[in-house]
């Protein structure tokens, strides 16, 4: 409900002129759309499978999705997750996960970046912990 309330709200000249002047989101930008369930909700990772290494990777993979990934394109997560079932890759998901800082980035906001990036890497650091030994793959936004 609150998705497509957001979404439709989104699609508005008023809300749009109400970011415009309060955020600073040109009233014309393309705005991706909130997704009716998040990756997080669905997501069913396999950690039962046989671990195998490779030459140069351990054979088991940690993921830590994106908001991008969790709320706008859960899709590319289920994807993945297919894709690695397939190839029998045991995967686990990230219990916690944190901004990467992306959004930042990609506005130019260098020192915000910055700042939100160093959860993510504790968040890194934890899940090396819990899980030694797995690769660890983060989905980023284009």
């Amino acid at each position: 409900m609150v998705t497509r309330t957001v979404n439709a709200l989104n699609r508005t000249a008023p809300a749009r002129r109400a970011l415009e002047a309060t955020l600073g989101v040109e009233r014309t930008a393309w705005r991706p759309e909130l997704a009716e369930r998040t990756f997080r909700s669905t997501a069913r990772a396999d950690a039962t499978l046989p671990v195998r290494d490779g030459e140069r990777t351990p054979g088991r993979l940690a993921l830590l999705s994106t908001c991008y990934v969790n709320y706008n394109e859960p899709d590319i997560g289920d994807d993945l997750l297919k894709i690695l079932a397939h190839n029998a890759i045991p995967v686990t998901l990230a219990k916690k996960e944190v901004c990467c800082g992306m959004p930042k980035l990609e506005l130019g906001d260098l020192a915000a970046s910055s700042e939100r990036r160093s959860p993510t890497f504790r968040c890194w650091r934890r899940l090396r912990a819990q899980d030694t030994g797995s690769f660890r793959l983060c989905r980023r936004a284009r």
